[in-house]
Formats: C-alpha cells, sequence, structure tokens
C-alpha cells in the first residue's frame, strides 16, 4: 500500500466577547477540523485509515454522522480517537477504480447540545488497484489472515452467569434448610417437658390413680426411667 498521507484542514475563526465588570475584553478562539486519509492509492481489500480530528474550545464537542458503505466498499469500523479528539474509521473496498470520499459535515455543538457551527472536510480521492495488478498474475500475494468475528450472542459469557446463578441459588437453598432444621428443632424441644417437670408430672399421677402396693411398683419403674 503507497503510504502517502493526506490531510485537509479547515479552520474556522471565531471572535468571542466576554463581559467582565464595566469592560468587554475580546477573546479569539479558533476552531480546526483535519481530515486525513493515510493513502490514495490501494488494492482490494486494503484497510484504509481515515481519521477526522478537531480542536476547539472546552465547553464544546464534534460529532460526526454514520458512513454508509456500498456494493463497492465498506465501512468496516467506526472508533473514537483516545489520543485526539475525533473519530476514525476503517475504510475496505472490494473493486478496482477511482473513488470519492466526500465532504463529511461537522457539527460543532455547545454543552447543551446545540449545534453552532457545522464544517464541512475537503473530500478525497482513493484509486484501488487489483491485487494482482503489480505482479501481472504471475505471482500470488501472501494469503491474509482470517478477520477475527465475534459471535453474535455471548455463550461463554452466558455459561459462566448461569452457573455462577445456580451456585448462588443452591447456597441460598442450603441457608433456608439450616434455618428451617434450626426452626424445628426448637419447636420439638418445646413440646417434650424438661426430665424434672416430667418426673414430677408422673408422680402425682401415681399417687392419685395407684394405691401402697401399685404405688411402689411405678415409683421404681419411674426412678429407673
Amino acid at each position: 500500500m503507497n503510504q502517502s498521507k493526506i490531510t485537509g484542514t479547515i479552520i474556522l475563526l471565531l471572535s468571542v466577547f466576554i463581559p467582565a465588570g464595566c469592560e468587554k475584553e475580546e477573546q479569539v478562539k479558533t476552531i480546526s477540523i483535519y481530515a486525513e486519509l493515510d493513502t490514495t492509492v490501494a488494492t482490494i481489500g486494503d484497510v484504509i485509515s481515515y481519521r477526522i480530528t478537531g480542536e476547539h474550545p472546552n465547553n464544546l464537542h464534534m460529532s460526526v454522522p454514520e458512513l454508509e458503505g456500498n456494493e463497492s466498499f465498506e465501512i468496516r469500523q467506526k472508533f473514537k480517537l483516545k489520543e485526539q479528539t475525533g473519530f476514525g474509521f476503517k475504510l475496505v473496498f472490494w473493486d478496482t477504480g477511482k473513488y470519492e470520499i466526500p465532504s463529511i459535515p461537522v457539527e460543532i455543538a455547545q454543552s447543551d447540545s446545540t449545534i453552532s457551527h457545522i464544517i464541512e472536510t475537503d473530500p478525497f480521492f482513493i484509486t484501488v488497484h487489483s491485487s494482482l495488478g503489480k505482479s501481472g498474475g504471475k505471482e500470488l500475494k501472501p494469503v491474509k489472515s482470517p478477520v477475527p468475528v465475534s459471535p453474535p450472542f455471548p455463550i461463554k459469557k452466558t455459561l459462566l452467569w448461569l452457573i455462577f446463578l445456580s451456585l448462588f441459588g443452591f447456597f441460598i437453598y442450603l441457608w433456608n434448610r439450616r434455618i428451617q432444621f434450626v426452626k424445628r428443632k426448637r419447636f420439638i424441644q418445646n413440646l417434650i417437658p424438661a426430665p424434672n417437670i416430667e418426673a414430677i408430672d408422673n408422680l402425682e399421677l401415681i399417687n392419685k390413680n395407684c394405691d401402697k402396693k401399685e404405688f411402689y411398683v411405678e415409683l421404681s419403674y419411674l426412678l429407673r426411667k
């Protein structure tokens, strides 16, 4: 791929008047929009980098519309730049010819999302050749590694979450069983009287219902118990 870098720049000067007491100070702040294409000559299947960056006051922010591909090229990726203020695009062309990347309207909005300016970037032209054009069809180009494709449904994460929720539910079930067991044990203990109270009740019952001979027999049995 030809690594020549083409950059288009649009600079807009804004005069902002800020009152300070009874006097007015004039401050000039610059809004700069840069469009950059890493090459103007490519072959079919090459990934081309297209970036739109900007410089503006902190109270403003920029946004760009969604780009749409067609049968000849696709927008493989759109991402927000980390080291600069702006957006990047990964373009891939699938047919030979000369193509134009049209002007992109960049919206400059205030903090309340009110659009204050719309600045269009410069158009770019790129020529796409066949992948066999340089070698005349005599030599094959090396096979490119496949592009990683993320599955539409995260199966691995879903399984991990199901296992986690199952274990969590099982622990809750065991904890509830333990609480029920403790409550049942306390209930049974409350139903069974203490040994000394049971012995006194049996002794009173024997004293009321038995004669002297049966009294001593039942008393002996009660003592063994």
